[in-house]
């Protein structure tokens, strides 16, 4: 199929299917042989995606009529061609060719004069002026800009314009097989250009992303794709040897691996509801050579994980709106609900009471989301701490992050890591409480 006509397709799937733009990378990068062709489809979609809004203003200014709702697929067909245009460096006559090819994949030639007139106008319109309402909103839906606008009244612009970047490809070096300082060297010698992580010492960012196959010691388990943010779980909960961990909501395994790599004799059990992510957690285990008890089940239930004996440490790694990844995932934008905030909200406290039964007395519980809305964050913790007198909040001390009043706030773009959130949490004897 023409790789354009793809394009559409997959497009219309995420915004009109909802299906997610993750599903629709592992499917594109399996029935596209061709490696260029393969990185342009995914270019172009995440492309879209990511100026989504701005891409349909110029599209709707400088036709006629508006294409209608029904007609998604012209739309999504001339989007695409405005971005190739405007984003990229192929030339205009490419971009009507490959565009005509498409109409006839995607059964709608009758466009292809509206096709060829739309890109020579956009062509010849080289900067489109929008309005105040259109710059503002920086291609996000106004119910998530307003709550970014509210829990971030400083700096709201900063994270909306880093949301819409193209993030780093970072690294987590399985220093079990090689030290992080020999695998930036070897890297150097397969000319590939990297940078040590600003504060995970076991993090390296690449210059510019690569199929992970293509990477040295993949296949041997010298490293995982990680993001710096993630990583920095570990020094929040810097486990001692023989600590049993209960990690839940672990899949697809990066944090539980690092909990496995950073400390001999920790005895991990992860957790996680998706069979699918399990798969991927087990795959991520056997390449690194790590091994822990892995269960399937929904962390909201009763403790099926309990036998007896609490935990020393319990990650809850909670289910989130991820509104810290919308810059690797520009389709959360298009997806993402206000009424799924308030579900998530509910499970987030549900998983986090659960745990706790299963926690140690003067035991640590780490709660972190990849999200940058209070709502997920320390207002769960808050709510938490109102209905267990035998919590309290400890100081996660560092030197990244900003503190907020129950723990540690990365957003989105500091030192160029994804958002993210964590909170420290003790369990003690009442009388104990500081």
């Amino acid at each position: 199929m023409n790789s354009r006509a793809t394009c559409v397709i997959e497009i219309n799937r995420i915004v009109i299917e909802k299906k997610s733009l993750s599903s629709t990378t592992r499917r594109v990068r399996k029935s596209v042989s061709d490696s260029k062709d393969c990185s342009l489809i995914l270019e172009i979609i995440y492309g879209v995606l990511r100026n989504f809004y701005t891409l349909n203003y110029t599209l709707d200014s400088i036709t006629p009529k508006k294409i209608s709702k029904k007609n998604s697929t012209v739309r999504f067909l001339l989007v695409s061609a405005i971005y190739q245009l405007h984003y990229t460096r192929i030339p205009k006559y490419a971009v009507i060719a490959e565009s005509i090819k498409a109409t006839k994949s995607l059964n709608i030639i009758w466009s292809k004069n509206l096709i060829t007139a739309v890109i020579n106008k956009s062509y010849q319109e080289k900067k489109i002026t929008f309005p105040q309402d259109v710059t503002e909103n920086f291609n996000h839906p106004d119910w998530i800009k307003l709550i970014i606008q509210k829990d971030w009244p400083g700096n709201w612009r900063e994270i909306l314009k880093n949301n819409n970047s193209r993030p780093p490809m970072t690294l987590r070096v399985n220093t079990k097989i090689i030290s992080r300082n020999d695998y930036i060297r070897l890297l150097e010698k397969e000319k590939i250009t990297s940078t040590p992580t600003n504060f995970s010492k076991t993090g390296v960012s690449l210059k510019t992303a690569r199929q992970v196959q293509e990477l040295p010691l993949f296949r041997e388990g010298g490293f995982i794709v990680q993001d710096e943010a993630s990583q920095l779980t570990y020094e929040v909960i810097s486990p001692n040897t023989g600590q049993k961990i209960l990690d839940l909501c672990a899949a697809p395994g990066g944090k539980t691996t690092h909990l496995l790599q950073g400390n001999d004799n920790v005895k991990v059990v992860a957790i996680d509801n998706d069979e699918m992510r399990l798969s991927k957690l087990k795959q991520n285990l056997k390449r690194l050579n790590f091994a822990c008890s892995i269960l399937h089940g929904d962390a909201t239930e009763q403790n099926f994980w309990a036998n007896g004996k609490p935990f020393d440490v319990i990650l809850v790694d909670a289910p989130c709106s991820s509104s810290g990844v919308i810059r690797r995932h520009p389709d959360i934008k298009l997806r993402l609900t206000e009424s799924r905030i308030e579900e998530l909200n509910n499970r987030q406290l549900k998983i986090l009471m659960r745990a706790w039964k299963s926690l140690k007395i003067n035991g640590i519980c780490v709660y972190s989301t990849c999200s940058i809305f209070a709502c997920e964050n320390d207002e769960i913790v808050r709510n938490f701490l109102m209905q267990n007198k035998d919590a309290f909040c400890e100081k996660i001390d560092v030197n990244w992050g900003i503190e907020t009043q129950f723990g540690r706030q990365i957003p989105t773009g500091h030192y160029n890591m994804d958002g993210f959130y964590f909170s420290k949490i003790r369990k003690t004897y009442l009388e104990n409480r500081p």
